[in-house]
């Protein structure tokens, strides 16, 4: 009962957040523990939200959804639950419509994060949004089919090569352990795939 009301106090500020701010607040649940500037910027698809991200994570402390640590920008465990569910509830969606924006923007896991951050962000990110692929579609065989229609929309797309798509489809097959063998990744970047 008390994180309900939590949660519908949580929603009504992320509702007022800017793009940026959203952004940000969803990396930082990706990352699972503080980041520096320096990396959240690292993390942008878009260099031109960059220059503009030190006064969203201002607004983000002032609202009190995010903390300044010693050794960068955090979120409290309630606000990183709840961002945590909106990010699988929003790519899951985005994977149905296959209007791909979050799920391009955004790293599920990332390859180069400790063992432990890569393990919490398979447990807690990946394999919800693989098992909720599952149920969705109810066998592999149509989760494979939706996921390789994804892969040609973004070798489509003006840009293919930016942004984690490729790379968050990789590591979904895997999760799924879909076998690997004949796909083509040619032509699109693949960032933090493990």
């Amino acid at each position: 009962l008390i994180f309900d009301d939590i949660r519908v106090l949580l929603d009504q500020q992320f509702n007022r957040l800017s793009e940026l701010e959203q952004e940000a607040m969803f990396w930082l649940a990706i990352e699972r523990e503080p980041v520096t500037l320096s990396q959240l910027r690292h993390n942008l698809v878009d260099p031109a939200s960059e220059p503009n991200l030190p006064e969203a994570l201002r607004s983000l402390m002032q609202r009190s959804l995010i903390e300044k640590a010693d050794i960068g920008f955090m979120q409290q465990p309630v606000v990183m639950e709840y961002m945590t569910e909106r990010l699988i509830e929003r790519v899951c969606a985005e994977l149905l419509t296959e209007n791909v924006n979050l799920f391009v923007s955004h790293s599920l896991i990332k390859a180069q994060a400790k063992d432990y951050i890569r393990a919490s962000q398979t447990r807690l990110i990946l394999e919800p949004i693989a098992e909720r692929l599952y149920k969705t579609f109810g066998s592999q065989e149509e989760v494979k089919q939706r996921l390789d229609r994804i892969l040609h929309l973004l070798r489509e797309e003006d840009s293919p090569s930016l942004g984690y798509g490729a790379g968050n489809i990789l590591n979904l097959l895997h999760q799924l352990k879909i076998d690997l063998t004949g796909y083509d990744f040619s032509g699109l970047t693949v960032w933090q795939a493990y």
